[in-house]
């Protein structure tokens, strides 16, 4: 096992060169966070209860604009949208079709925890990737194990595709460059990864910046 020391060297020395997130530095622990058994079974518990949350709430605007709920409804969270978008929105093949990504903002307090925010954006996977292969080395029992994040964002895209980065969302593209990586390697091992600009064919997973597909914010 390793010291302490050893430990936040040995971290410090798996950071990858592109870093995870643009413009941060870090405060190292050489423990992963730990939490108790009913937290981690309320987590795993979390992700379906949100989905349903969600799913419910895209119902009720659904309604709301058929006037079948309160006509306030749609309006407060159609405020500020271009009206093309809602349009957009509003298309019978897409209207019903749920985030695949669910990442809840959590603040923990002396009495639990509290849901802060509930975001969409993928931000964060290629991060806690990083965190629980780097921790793994050290600790058994991380939740995920190595590869948790990994699996999981790849059930997303289990045929590959493009992960589109807004401008708004630069902050995120080294994190998910580092995923796409290591995806790739994951579905070819011999796959080096190419320069910047370079595409490869047998590659699955892009990272663009390309406005006309599906663009993450």
């Amino acid at each position: 096992m390793l010291v302490q020391d050893d430990r936040l060297t040995a971290i410090r020395a798996s950071f990858p060169k592109e870093v995870l997130f643009a413009e941060k530095d870090w405060l190292l622990s050489p423990d992963a966070f730990p939490i108790e058994k009913k937290f981690l079974t309320e987590l795993e518990q979390l992700g379906h209860r949100l989905f349903v949350f969600q799913r419910a709430c895209n119902q009720l605007y659904q309604l709301s604009v058929k006037g079948k709920q309160p006509e306030w409804v749609a309006r407060y969270l159609d405020a500020g949208k271009p009206k093309e978008l809602i349009e957009f929105s509003r298309r019978k093949e897409i209207r019903d079709d749920l985030p695949r990504v669910i990442r809840p903002d959590l603040i923990l307090t002396d009495d639990g925890y509290i849901i802060a925010e509930i975001d969409s954006v993928p931000g964060g996977i290629g991060l806690t990737g990083w965190l629980n292969q780097t921790y793994s080395k050290f600790d058994s029992h991380v939740i995920g194990g190595p590869e948790g994040m990994l699996g999981g964002f790849e059930s997303v895209l289990p045929n590959g595709g493009d992960v589109v980065i807004s401008q708004e969302a630069a902050t995120y593209r080294p994190e998910m460059e580092w995923v796409a990586a290591k995806l790739n390697q994951r579905s070819d091992p011999h796959l080096n990864p190419l320069p910047e600009g370079e595409e490869d064919a047998k590659r699955q997973v892009r990272v663009s910046s390309d406005a006309s597909r599906a663009v993450m914010r």
